[in-house]
């Protein structure tokens, strides 16, 4: 363990602040890390990478306060998540949910995902989140340009049409 620019960095280049995590916990916290590399105040996670403050996750890469989630990616605030992408605090989904994606243009470019396992439904659209269809639908309508909200209702559409028929 070595002090580097106020971390405690290990050999794996994981780190801890030094206003945080004395040197003991650092080093704690770095024997419970196994093959990650680049994470930012973790613990007991394996095979992660450019992880912040998670805890008990495996192979997930650039998440933050994730916990108990496996091979997650650039998730936030989740829980139990397996397989997630782009999730903002998507606990629940502790098995490998349906989903669509799209990326779409609204007052910024985002990704819009749906998810469902049977009728529990999460949707994540920029700092959006909801559990309807409807909500969304809505939401969309007030907050969409005209010129963009036909590309917006036909992916919403298709997105009701999946957690139907799939």
């Amino acid at each position: 363990m070595k002090k580097l620019n106020g971390y405690w960095v290990d050999q794996n280049n994981n780190k801890w602040n030094i206003g945080i995590f004395s040197e003991e916990t650092a080093e704690k916290n770095s024997k419970s890390l196994i093959n990650c590399s680049g994470c930012s105040g973790c613990s007991d996670c394996s095979g992660c990478s450019d992880c912040s403050y998670c805890s008990d996750c495996s192979g997930c890469s650039r998440c933050s306060s994730c916990s108990g989630c496996s091979d997650c990616s650039y998730c936030s605030g989740c829980s139990g998540c397996s397989g997630c992408s782009y999730c903002s605090y998507c606990s629940d989904y502790k098995s490998n949910p349906s989903r669509i994606c799209k990326e779409l243009t609204g007052t910024c470019k985002s990704l819009a995902m749906v998810y469902w396992i049977g009728d529990n439904i999460q949707i994540v659209f920029g700092c959006w989140k909801g559990k309807s269809i409807e909500k969304f639908r809505q939401k969309s309508k007030e907050q969409v340009s005209t010129d963009q909200l036909p590309e917006f209702m036909k992916f919403i559409d298709t997105a009701e049409y999946c957690i139907k028929n799939i």
